[in-house]
């Protein structure tokens, strides 16, 4: 490689980890109401929402732009949008009870995946922005089998494993999903590469359930006793889990994970009432941050239960209520500094 080479990869090197240091949690976010009724499930980096309208009655699949709400194109009665990757691709499942996997394409064409399979109820949980997803199925009553399936094509499926539940894939086709073989001893593990990679277990507590993971294999997820009565948010950085902790109270449960490291989910303040948080795991002596205080004007009256997705410029989802209306609802917080 030529000296001019060598000094560019150099420059190019340092820049990178000079925004990545540069890069610090927001203190203010505005907030965007997504109407009554709203349930959104995830944002990708363009800040394109997937999720359920529940406004009808009805759990319809719908998209969200800055601009407006979309209905997805669905055959049957009711459905959720679950995911959407960076090219605008939205996965999840249609029909009421025995869902199965739906597939929608960036420009909104319908794909009935699940039937092509035979199986009780199945969904795609998530795709990432190679169009790669993960695949879940009932065999029958007491069974079910995870599949990665490449491009999402049923043709080219990779079998994962028996009674796990996949909860998000990455770039790399690494996977974090949960052993659901006993629902009161839950395990949760990292799929890479063909090996499946125990998380551990906090001091405490007995069973763990995997929920997102990031670009470096850094999961996220919920750490309970047999009950799912105590419980708290872990973050697994690689080689140990550790606690993402609460604002305060006895609980927590931690339900997104970017890749600057930072978390979000939903714990208890001192009075027990449940609250979303934001916390940067990279921040030395950081702890869980109450999104509920960190609004502009625009989340006046707002009360914010629990953030569920967090795209990589620090866009977040919530849920909760707003001013004079107690039924649950949507947001998107945008970052202000």
């Amino acid at each position: 490689m030529s000296s001019s080479l060598i000094r560019r990869a150099t420059l190019g090197l340092a820049l990178s980890v000079a925004a990545s240091a540069l890069w610090a949690l927001p203190t203010r976010y505005h907030l965007q109401d997504l109407g009554a009724g709203t349930l959104a499930a995830h944002i990708n980096a363009r800040g394109m929402v997937a999720g359920t309208d529940t406004s009808t009655g009805h759990h319809l699949p719908v998209i969200w732009t800055p601009e407006q709400m979309q209905w997805l194109n669905d055959p049957f009665p009711g459905g959720d949008a679950l995911w959407i990757n960076e090219s605008g691709v939205v996965v999840g499942t249609v029909e009421e009870g025995y869902g199965s996997a739906a597939y929608w394409t960036k420009y909104g064409v319908f794909e009935d995946i699940g039937a092509a399979q035979g199986l009780m109820g199945t969904v795609i949980a998530s795709i990432n922005d190679k169009g790669d997803c993960i695949f879940w199925g009932a065999a029958d009553a007491e069974s079910s089998n995870l599949l990665l399936l490449p491009k999402c094509n049923l043709s080219k499926q990779i079998f994962l494993g028996w009674d796990l539940w996949g909860a998000a894939i990455n770039g790399n086709d690494q996977v974090a999903l949960t052993d659901k073989s006993y629902q009161d001893r839950q395990h949760a593990y990292l799929y890479s590469d063909g090996a499946l990679t125990d998380l551990g277990m906090l001091t405490g507590y007995t069973q763990s359930i995997a929920a997102d993971l990031n670009g470096d294999a850094h999961v996220v997820g919920t750490a309970a006793d047999a009950a799912y009565d105590q419980r708290e948010g872990f973050f697994w950085n690689g080689k140990k889990m550790r606690r993402v902790g609460t604002l305060g109270g006895e609980r927590s449960e931690a339900n997104a994970i970017n890749g600057h490291d930072v978390v979000v989910g939903s714990a208890q303040t001192s009075t027990g009432k449940w609250h979303a948080f934001v916390r940067d795991m990279r921040a030395v002596g950081s702890g869980p941050q109450d999104l509920g205080k960190m609004l502009d004007s625009s989340g006046k009256g707002w009360s914010l239960d629990s953030a569920v997705s967090i795209n990589k410029s620090g866009q977040i989802i919530v849920r909760g209520t707003a001013p004079r209306d107690s039924n649950p609802r949507s947001a998107v917080l945008t970052p202000l500094d």
